[in-house]
């Protein structure tokens, strides 16, 4: 990955964003999910656009403040970028979780490669989490077991219909694999 100004200025823009957020069950700030799905990124690609919208990936669902608006992250960073960023989002209007997320899973039809590679990129790293969190029983109070093994598995499946990165798809599967092992 090349670190240019755009890139840091991403950063300390994805770092605002998320300030005062936290990852469930840790306590961990929560910027460590977008900088660690951009750094699994890092490794199947190195165009800006795709390393910066992963950075981006959870901001237009989950920050609500109009300085991190979708129109702000176009014009400051691209169309390209907030391209991607929106078809890595869930529309949180559709208040039901389970449609929501079979909608969600339905784009990944139309999405692009760059939006396919965060979108993996982000269920690889919340599969990581899930994984290494799992010795504390607090990480099941909030995560359903199955619910999110399912999910998994129908992203996989959508996955090798639709992404071309095979050694991302594999990283996946091993991922799952040891994910499916704890439940």
């Amino acid at each position: 990955m090349i670190f240019t100004p755009k890139m840091y200025e991403a950063v300390n823009f994805a770092a605002r964003a998320h300030d005062s957020q936290l990852r469930k069950n840790t306590g961990t700030p929560y910027i460590s999910h977008p900088f660690s799905v951009a750094l699994i990124c890092s490794e199947f690609a190195q165009d800006e656009a795709t390393l910066i919208a992963a950075l981006f990936h959870d901001v237009v669902e989950d920050v609500y403040k109009p300085e991190y608006s979708a129109d702000v992250i176009e014009e400051t960073f691209g169309a390209e970028v907030i391209k991607i960023v929106l078809e890595c989002s869930e529309d949180k209007s559709i208040t039901d979780k389970k449609r929501r997320k079979e909608l969600y899973l339905g784009k990944m039809e139309h999405a692009s490669q760059k939006s396919l590679t965060v979108m993996c990129a982000d269920r690889i790293h919340n599969m990581m989490s899930l994984i290494n969190d799992s010795n504390t029983a607090d990480v099941w109070k909030t995560f359903d077991r199955k619910g999110y093994t399912q999910y998994f598995e129908n992203s996989l499946v959508n996955f090798e219909r639709y992404f071309d990165n095979k050694t991302m798809i594999h990283v996946f599967k091993e991922k799952l694999h040891k994910l499916k092992d704890l439940v």
